[in-house]
């Protein structure tokens, strides 16, 4: 079969390790052996590599090239002495080493996939004897995407040069070209403050108990982060529960603050009418990108976000609802390990992250220990956590205020409750019966629900429980169900701030 190589290029690489210092030490860090066509030239750089090992300092001439080739008995297999002498005759310019490697590289690239295309039309039949069609494709993709990342060792920087950029991005924030502020959510300040918002390349987990608003709470972030970033760069939603009817509802609902019921029935005052038709229009002007396709793969999501970012531009936020039912890139026949695949679905979505240089927001969910106690949750309550403690850059918990009334402190009551004689009970009980009500009652943090202006508000804290560039913290949010909306208390987060630390 006739395959693409270069083999004046391979003996240029060759001649400038020989010669350059410089050039050998970058040609080691982009190029393996198997990169070279010409077997000699495999055998060639690998002495070369195994001289440089034993000793940095050493060096480099053809003599001692042509003794070590002749110690490990592969003098005569490159063609002996003479091939060496000829290759350090070809010798040009070493100012042209890098533009050697890279069509060595490209070439050697090109191979691989030609040999992976035909391993496909060899294999495909003992494939998929073990393999589903679907699995066979991802597994094909899967190689074809390994072959094509270039091997790249990036090069040392010194403390001058990073604090000269450092420099440079301060002058372009005081300037106004640059904005240091990652992708934000208005309503909560607090965790603003903390994080500076979500920034590309990072992976942040939001977890809960089900049904204690984490899809909410993720459609606010996404709809006024995309808002923040004036719909220069997309949002998307990779929806795999939630039908995109509902979420259309929901967005709704959030931004124009009317009850989701409505919504649902269409059932509008004149002025409800005039606010969603503005809302409505609103929302159409999104960069906004919803996928419903349930059982997704992470490559499938790098496969939709790559057709997506190549038709529309760069992409600012990624949302994914949830981790617990995206599916592994391959399923193998048998016995799994949900704990190791979860490692590796939390490991491709950060390279996702940064592979779009984009923040990506993944939801899930509590195990059952958490549910059953009732506390606030800890990174070790995580379902299956797998590595998700360890991948995630920013890890917050939701956790609803009436969950912990109604179950954390149900034993501590108990104990009260038994110590008390049946004189102190009496009393309580009475009190409790001539307790009226405030009209005029707001969420105060203890409260499980109350209703304010027909709106039904919960209490809620989002807890930063990991924050791998910052400090953590508790904020205290009040939860409007009808809306779908969560809103700051922020006198209560700076106490709640001031307590932690």
């Amino acid at each position: 079969m006739d395959l693409p190589y270069n083999l004046d290029a391979e003996k240029q690489i060759l001649a400038n390790m020989i010669i350059s210092k410089n050039a050998l030490t970058e040609t080691i860090t982009s190029l393996t052996s198997d990169d070279f066509y010409h077997e000699p030239h495999r055998i060639i750089y690998d002495t070369l590599l195994e001289i440089f090992k034993d000793s940095a300092d050493v060096k480099l001439e053809p003599s001692i090239l042509i003794d070590r080739l002749s110690i490990e008995n592969n003098l005569e297999k490159i063609g002996g002495a003479g091939y060496i002498v000829e290759i350090c005759e070809s010798y040009i310019d070493v100012t042209n080493y890098k533009h050697y490697i890279n069509t060595v590289k490209e070439r050697a690239v090109l191979r691989k996939l030609i040999e992976q295309c035909n391993d496909v039309v060899k294999d495909w039949k003992n494939e998929l004897s073990s393999l589903s069609v679907s699995d066979y494709i991802n597994k094909i993709n899967k190689s074809i995407e390994n072959i094509t990342k270039e091997r790249k060792i990036a090069d040392f920087e010194t403390a001058e040069s990073a604090i000269q950029k450092y420099t440079e991005r301060i002058q372009e924030i005081s300037s106004g070209k640059h904005n240091y502020e990652g992708v934000m959510c208005s309503s909560i300040p607090t965790l603003n403050r903390i994080t500076l918002g979500f920034h590309p390349g990072e992976l942040i987990i939001l977890a809960a108990r089900p049904g204690e608003g984490k899809s909410a709470l993720a459609l606010n972030l996404l709809v006024e982060g995309i808002a923040r970033l004036n719909n220069k760069k997309a949002g998307v939603l990779f929806s795999l529960e939630m039908p995109i009817l509902q979420l259309t509802e929901r967005m709704l609902a959030l931004k124009s603050g009317i009850d989701i019921r409505k919504i649902q029935t269409a059932n509008f005052t004149k002025d409800e009418e005039t606010v969603l038709s503005r809302t409505i229009r609103e929302l159409q002007e999104l960069n906004l990108w919803i996928d419903e396709t349930p059982r997704l793969r992470v490559m499938d999501m790098r496969a939709k976000l790559q057709n997506l970012q190549a038709a529309h531009g760069d992409i600012g936020f990624i949302v994914v609802d949830y981790l617990g039912l995206i599916a592994p890139d391959f399923q193998p026949r048998g016995a799994t390990n949900r704990v190791l695949e979860l490692g590796e679905i939390t490991a491709n979505l950060r390279a996702i992250a940064k592979d779009f240089n984009a923040p990506i927001l993944v939801l899930a969910q509590l195990n059952r220990e958490a549910e059953r106690d009732g506390k606030e949750p800890q990174l070790s309550n995580l379902r299956e956590s797998g590595n998700i403690e360890q991948d995630a850059d920013i890890v917050l918990f939701l956790h609803r205020l009436d969950i912990r009334d109604k179950k954390a402190n149900s034993q501590e009551e108990n104990k009260d409750n038994n110590n008390k004689n049946e004189k102190d009970k009496k009393l309580e009980e009475i009190n409790k019966q001539t307790e009226k009500p405030n009209a005029n009652n707001k969420q105060d943090g203890r409260k499980s629900e109350i209703v304010e202006d027909g709106k039904v508000v919960a209490g809620v804290n989002l807890i930063i429980e990991k924050h791998r560039a910052g400090s953590k913290g508790k904020i205290p949010l009040r939860f409007i169900k009808n809306t779908g909306r969560f809103i700051e208390n922020e006198e209560d987060s700076v106490r709640s701030l001031v307590e932690d630390n």
